[in-house]
C-alpha cells in the first residue's frame, strides 16, 4: 500500500504505468486488492496534507517566491527550495536543519507543553503525544518525523504510566516495527541516516551528562551517519558541527516565525522573508568561511564496511578512540587517476581529465551536474582543478574551484593542431571532410560517419581513455 503525500510524486512501476496519466492528490491511498489496484482517499490524512500543500504555495506566491526555506525545515516539503541553498547547506555540512526531523519535533513538543501548561504534568504528556500525530501528517508522513514522533508518544505514554524505558532498545524496536510493516525501508537513506543519527546520540551519551553531554550529541550524529553519507553521496564537511551551531538559532527563529504564519496570513510574509535572507546570507558566510574543510570522496564498499567495523567495535569498547578514527576515512581514496573519463548523460556533456594535470568540462542542466557528473568525480576525492569550463544552465558550480578557464590538448566542438581529442556535444556533427584532419580521437554520442577513431557514447555508461586505450563501460560510471 502506498500512500500519497505530494502531487505527482513518482511510486512504483505498477502504480505509475497504471495512473501516469491521472492528477494524483496527497492524501490518496492505493493498494492492492486480488491482483486489481484501487485508491481511495484517507478522510483526515487527505484534509490535513490538502491544507500543507495550499499553505506552502500560498507563502510562496505571496513572498514573490522569496519564501522557500521555510516550506522545507517545517512541512518537509523542498520542491520550492532554490539548488544554490540546497547546495550551500550540503557543502558546509548543516542540510539536516532543512530536512525535517527530530530537530522539529521537539520544538513542536515545547511549544505544546507550554500550550498546555495548564494541565497536571501526566496529562500534559497525553495532550502533547496528540498534538504529534497532525503534526506528522502536515509533514508529509517522513519517515525522519515519523521515527521523532512514536518515538516521543512511547516515550511519553510510559511517564503517563510510570514505566521506565530504556531509550536504545525502544529505538531498535521502533525501528525493527518499520522493517516489519515496510520492509523495503532498509534501502531507503533517510530511514538508514534517521536511526544511525539517534541511535549514535544516544550512544554517545549513555553515561554523560550536563556541557559534555550537549556536545557529544551533535558529534554522535554526525559520526554515525558520516560513513552513509559518504558512501551514498561523498561529501563531508569537518566543520559542519560548528556550522550546524551558528545556523541553529536562526532556523528556530524561522520554524517558530513560520508556525504562526496559518493565524495570521500575509502579516508573517515579511518576517519570513527577513529571516530566510538572514539565512542565505550566513550560509554564503560559511561556505567561504568552510569550503577548505569540505571533502568530496564517494568511499567505496570496503571502507564503508571498515567504518561500520569501528562503530560495532565503539559500541562494544566504549573506547572513543574507534569513533574518532572514522575522521580519518574521508581522507581515503583508493582510486587511481590517471585516466580521461567522458560520461554518457544524454541531455548534457562533461569530461573528467586526470591524466596528468586536473580538468574538467560540463555544459547542461543541474540535474545531471548533482545526481550524474559529481557523484563520478567524487570517486576520485578531487574538488580542486587546474583547468575547467563549468556551464550549468538551471543552476551554478559551487562544487569545484578552477584556476584557469580553459582546456588542455582536448577541444570542445572545433579542430586545433594542439589538441589529440576532439568532443563533439551535438549528434551527427562529424563529417568525412572533418575526419580527413590528422589523426585525433573524435568523441561523440551518436554518429551517422563512422571510422575507427571515432567513439560513440550512444547505450554505453562511459567512454574512458587510459594511456591511449579506450574502455567502455566501466564501473567508475555505475
Amino acid at each position: 500500500m502506498d500512500i500519497i503525500t505530494e502531487k505527482q510524486k513518482r511510486y512504483s512501476k505498477g502504480i505509475t504505468s497504471i495512473y501516469k496519466n491521472s492528477q494524483l492528490k496527497p492524501g490518496t491511498a492505493i493498494f492492492k486488492l486480488n491482483n486489481k489496484l484501487l485508491r481511495f482517499k484517507i478522510p483526515i490524512v487527505t484534509t490535513l496534507l490538502e491544507i500543507r500543500e495550499k499553505l506552502c504555495k500560498k507563502i510562496y506566491i505571496e513572498s514573490c517566491g522569496e519564501v522557500s526555506i521555510i516550506q522545507a525545515a517545517l512541512f518537509g516539503n523542498r520542491i520550492y527550495l532554490d539548488n544554490t541553498i540546497k547546495d550551500l547547506f550540503i557543502i558546509t555540512g548543516i542540510f539536516h536543519l532543512l530536512a525535517i526531523s527530530g530537530l522539529h519535533v521537539g520544538i513542536i513538543i515545547s511549544i505544546s507543553f507550554l500550550i498546555f501548561s495548564f494541565l497536571p504534568l501526566r496529562f500534559r504528556y497525553l495532550a502533547v503525544s496528540l498534538t504529534l500525530i497532525p503534526f506528522t501528517i502536515l509533514t508529509g508522513l517522513k519517515i525522519t518525523v515519523l521515527r521523532a514522533s512514536l518515538f516521543a508518544i512511547f516515550i511519553f505514554v510510559a511517564l503517563f504510566f510510570d514505566i521506565k524505558v530504556e531509550l536504545r532498545k525502544l529505538l531498535l524496536f521502533i525501528a525493527s516495527l518499520f522493517l516489519f510493516l515496510f520492509p523495503s525501508s532498509a534501502f531507503d537513506i533517510s530511514f538508514q541516516l534517521s536511526f544511525a543519527a539517534v541511535f549514535g546520540i544516544l550512544t554517545v551519551i549513555e553515561k554523560e551528562k550536563g556541557l559534555k553531554s550537549a556536545i557529544l550529541v551533535p558529534l554522535g550524529a554526525t559520526l554515525f551517519t558520516m560513513p552513509i553519507i559518504l558512501y551514498s553521496f561523498g561529501n563531508f564537511n569537518y566543520l559542519g558541527i560548528l556550522n550546524t551551531f551558528i545556523m541553529l538559532p536562526f532556523i528556530y527563529l524561522l520554524i517558530i516565525t513560520g508556525l504562526i504564519t496559518p493565524f495570521t496570513g500575509h502579516f508573517a510574509i515579511a518576517p519570513l522573508i527577513t529571516v530566510e535572507s538572514w539565512i542565505h546570507k550566513i550560509a554564503t558566510f560559511l561556505y567561504k568561511l568552510t569550503y577548505s574543510t569540505f571533502i568530496l570522496n564517494k568511499i567505496n564498499f570496503y571502507l564503508l564496511i571498515f567504518s561500520l567495523i569501528l562503530i560495532l567495535l565503539f559500541i562494544i569498547l566504549k573506547k572513543f578512540t574507534f569513533l574518532l578514527l572514522l575522521l580519518i576515512i574521508p581522507l581515503i581514496n583508493f582510486e587511481k587517476s590517471n585516466i580521461i573519463i567522458f560520461p554518457n548523460m544524454i541531455r548534457s556533456k562533461g569530461i573528467i581529465d586526470l591524466s596528468g594535470r586536473k580538468q574538467v568540462f560540463f555544459k547542461g542542466f543541474y540535474n545531471d551536474f548533482k545526481y550524474k557528473f559529481l557523484p563520478i568525480v567524487a570517486k576520485f576525492g578531487i574538488k580542486k582543478f587546474d583547468n575547467g569550463i563549468i556551464h550549468i544552465y538551471d543552476g551554478q558550480n559551487l562544487y569545484f574551484k578552477i584556476k584557469n578557464n580553459f582546456l588542455l590538448d582536448i577541444c570542445i566542438n572545433k579542430i586545433d593542431k594542439n589538441c589529440k581529442i576532439v568532443y563533439m556535444t551535438k549528434s551527427n556533427s562529424i563529417s568525412k571532410k572533418l575526419l580527413m584532419s590528422q589523426n585525433k580521437i573524435f568523441i561523440i554520442y551518436k554518429n551517422e560517419v563512422k571510422s575507427k577513431n571515432i567513439y560513440e557514447l550512444k547505450n554505453k555508461k562511459c567512454i574512458i581513455l587510459k594511456k591511449g586505450e579506450i574502455i567502455y563501460d566501466n564501473g567508475i560510471c555505475k
